[in-house]
């Protein structure tokens, strides 16, 4: 799949610019946000298909926007890439554990497909 629309939130710069990139190559339409704010005000003004919570912020950071993105957004598939196995999202986000980029498109492909409701490991 490929050309769907994904919002990206990211917590660094260097990271949200690396992971923007990966996504652009895979085909898919990205909006990235740095930071919470950011990434709110994208999430009202925008129609993705998928979020993509970075792994750069901290975990109350991501936390808050899971929260957010499935209170205001409960449409849209959430992957928040876990930064350890304690951490614990709101029912419906996927954590992902994957490590390289490939590793990430291929679970953006399977969550858009709806074969991935389980954490990615």
């Amino acid at each position: 799949m490929a050309g769907e629309t994904i919002l990206h939130i990211g917590y660094d710069s260097v990271l949200l610019e690396l992971r923007d990139s990966v996504l652009r190559r895979g085909d898919y339409q990205v909006i990235s946000s740095l930071g919470n704010a950011s990434a709110r005000q994208a999430g009202q003004t925008v129609r993705a298909d998928i979020a993509v919570i970075g792994s750069g912020g901290t975990y109350s950071e991501r936390l808050e926007m899971a929260v957010w993105l499935r209170k205001n957004l409960p449409g849209i598939p959430v992957i928040a890439m876990a930064v350890s196995p304690d951490e614990e999202f709101p029912d419906g986000v996927v954590l992902f554990y994957g490590r390289t980029p490939e590793d990430w498109l291929i679970a953006i492909e399977r969550v858009l497909r709806g074969e991935s409701q389980q954490s990615q490991r």
